[in-house]
């Protein structure tokens, strides 16, 4: 169209590309401009009077095309999703999971590899809200392929009305031949339709959905205010879809239409009437509507003139998430602006609460300076800066979501604050989000919420949830890495000693031929003064472990007797192991350092010359020069230069002694050959 066309409307209603139908109201051809309307009334009037209302009642027909459009596309994007698990599910199948998360909104599940969404006004028919963990049944209501989860309705009696609909075998409705009272289970305001559920009758358990756009034009269907979940309506089914559901049009809707059809029959049956006899009535109907009209403009301006225009101002107490009934509820309810009687409100703050928000904030004044001072170094040190408000760690976590020392220190932050609720909630996330092929990371962050547990139960007074915790933690995560850290958490705490000697126990008996188990119970043994416990364990460790590990476990347990139990005790474990291995130089350094770290310097230094003087006839060249060397080391620290000179002396004849022999057989094989 080559003239402009100036549509009067909303703009926030309306997008470029729309499509959308208008009225002219009028036309310029001077400056080629066309001015339409958009409005509802506007076109539904001007298409009534342009078809003889022959076309008035479509409303009905374009709300059903409007709603099949939109469950064919949603249909396509089932069947060009990617994810086959979540494509499988179907508005009113019957579906088990696990709950993994409760929120003050409703809670999650994990149905397979498949996350779903209950909101609380799925539960209110519950008696108590689900913990984590627990086994919930319920009904899929809508598939979201946008964001890869279900939406799941846990109403025991549409449960019950879907299992006896799967059950059953029924006749399928014929469309406009049967009106079924049927409850809301699900509205979807962004899409503009509703869910329904037929709850008695014969058709009990079956779906039928319900578009609340009833034209192209209908930019305000507000479905949220109009209707919520649980109402009950009665709907005039007028299509069949695949399997159980239908689509259909609310019963009050349908009575508009017949209504506006049969005023559209008078009104056909009018233009019978004579042209000179309507023209009349029609100018007395003109002057009655002007006259009413001037009444009513001058009451409406006499009533404005008089009152006083007051802005409503922000509700406060306004709850989104509450249902219609209970915003009407709360309206009714809330105090009158003109009771004299209604509730004060406090003007003033304790000393306390002045305390605390004086230290916040000092806090916030602080942090914004650290901020400038970091911005004014050009972000040198910008890695130094912490993050300290849950948004910013909220911003941490998902730069690095793999990373288990962000999700940490998310959780030490709750944990300094007293919130162990909250670095619960954070450690569940950080389990979601932390890829699985991360192995390390995850272990990282199960030990890190053990301590946390380990932490809160000397508070709480329960030690169920660390019990859960290390179940599920040796359940998902490598056993082995999980008994050698989770035994160090439990150890440093009173309270847990007897579950650290329990996991310490359960670990060397299940990995019984490997040495790291049997060392650290027996760590465990020393630490904790059970000297016989400990000694004893060094027997059964020889009895499991193989005979290549015998040398090297006889050397810790020594080692430990040195540092916790007799030294004397330990050095005769030590002289067992360097008679029966004389040639092990490693024995004889490690027998020395210990000796020297008990503070028994005449010992190890007797230790090392007997050493070197059996060593001299057995032990090859290159491991005599080490124990030379070890012991000029040792009385370079220990003793005097005299000391150092005879070590130097010794060395120096054990060389001339071996150049001596190896020239002498020289000489012998020399004199053979001659």
């Amino acid at each position: 169209m080559g003239s402009r066309a100036c549509a009067i409307a909303n703009c926030i209603l309306v997008s470029l590309q729309q499509t959308v139908v208008a009225k002219v109201i009028e036309k310029d051809d001077r400056e080629q401009k066309v001015t339409m309307s958009i409005r509802l009334s506007d076109v539904t009037k001007q298409r009534e009077k342009h078809h003889g209302g022959e076309k008035s009642a479509d409303t009905g027909s374009e709300a059903l095309s409007f709603l099949a459009s939109l469950l064919e596309d949603l249909e396509t994007a089932r069947r060009l999703s990617k994810n086959k698990h979540l494509a499988s599910f179907h508005p009113g199948d019957v579906v088990s999971g696990v709950v993994t998360l409760v929120t003050d909104l409703g809670l999650e599940m994990e149905i397979g590899t498949t996350r779903a969404i209950v909101t609380n006004a799925g539960l209110t028919e519950l008696s108590q809200k689900p913990s984590v963990g627990e086994q919930l049944s319920g009904v899929v209501v809508f598939v979201d392929f946008e964001f890869s989860c279900l939406e799941v309705t846990a109403s025991p009696s549409l449960l019950m009305a879907r299992c006896s609909a799967v059950k059953k075998k029924r006749r399928r409705l014929k469309p406009e031949t049967k009106t079924v009272s049927a409850s809301v289970v699900l509205v979807k305001s962004e899409l503009q339709y509703l869910s329904l559920c037929v709850r008695c009758g014969p058709h009990a358990g079956r779906f039928v959905h319900v578009s609340t756009r009833s034209h192209l034009n209908d930019f305000l269907s507000a479905t949220d205010d109009c209707f919520a979940i649980g109402d009950s309506c009665n709907v005039v089914i007028c299509r069949n879809l695949a399997g159980d559901n239908y689509i259909g049009v609310l019963e009050e809707r349908r009575r508009r239409q017949r209504q506006d059809k049969r005023k559209l029959k008078n009104d056909r049956g009018d233009l019978d009437v004579p042209s000179t006899k309507r023209a009349r009535t029609e100018s007395e109907m003109s002057n009655e509507a002007s006259t009413v009209s001037a009444a009513s403009k001058a009451t409406a301006t006499a009533t404005l003139s008089n009152t006083e225009v007051v802005d409503p101002g922000w509700d406060e107490d306004y709850d989104p998430w509450s249902s219609s009934k209970d915003r009407k509820k709360m309206a009714t309810s809330a105090p009158s602006s003109s009771d004299p009687e209604a509730k004060k409100v406090k003007t003033h703050i304790s000393k306390k609460e002045k305390k605390e928000l004086d230290r916040l904030e000092a806090e916030e004044i602080a942090r914004a300076e650290r901020r400038a001072a970091v911005e004014a170094d050009g972000g040198a040190n910008a890695t130094a800066l912490e993050p300290e408000t849950p948004d910013e760690f909220d911003r941490m976590v998902l730069a690095s979501p793999d990373s288990s020392l962000c999700w940490i220190k998310y959780m030490a932050h709750h944990m300094q604050r007293q919130e162990t609720d909250k670095a619960r909630l954070v450690a569940e996330r950080a389990l979601e989000k932390i890829n699985v092929r991360e192995e390390q990371e995850r272990l990282n962050l199960y030990m890190a919420w053990l301590n946390l547990e380990v932490d809160a139960s000397a508070k709480e007074g329960s030690d169920d949830k660390v019990e859960e915790l290390l179940a599920r933690a040796l359940k998902y995560n490598d056993q082995y890495a999980v008994y050698v850290k989770a035994a160090e958490v439990f150890a440093r705490t009173e309270r847990h000693r007897e579950r650290a000697e329990r996991l310490h126990k359960t670990f060397a008996k299940k990995f019984c031929r490997e040495l790291e188990p049997w060392t650290l119970l027996g760590s465990y043994y020393y630490t904790t003064g059970q000297l016989k416990e400990a000694r004893f364990t060094l027997q059964r460790s020889v009895q499991n472990l193989e005979k290549k590990h015998h040398v090297s476990v006889t050397t810790k347990f020594a080692l430990m007797e040195f540092r916790a139990g007799e030294v004397e005790r330990g050095k005769s474990v030590f002289e067992t192991l360097v008679t029966n291995y004389p040639g092990r130089t490693d024995l004889w350094s490690v027998y020395v350092d210990a000796l020297v770290s008990a503070g028994e310097v005449e010992a190890a230094r007797a230790v090392l010359e007997r050493a070197t003087e059996r060593g001299s006839e057995s032990l090859q060249p290159k491991k005599m020069k080490f124990l030379f060397k070890k012991l000029l080391a040792f009385e370079e620290r220990h003793g005097d230069q005299q000391s150092v000179d005879r070590v130097r002396k010794r060395a120096l004849e054990y060389v001339e002694m071996k150049v001596g022999g190896l020239i002498g057989e020289d000489d012998a094989s020399l004199d053979e050959q001659a």
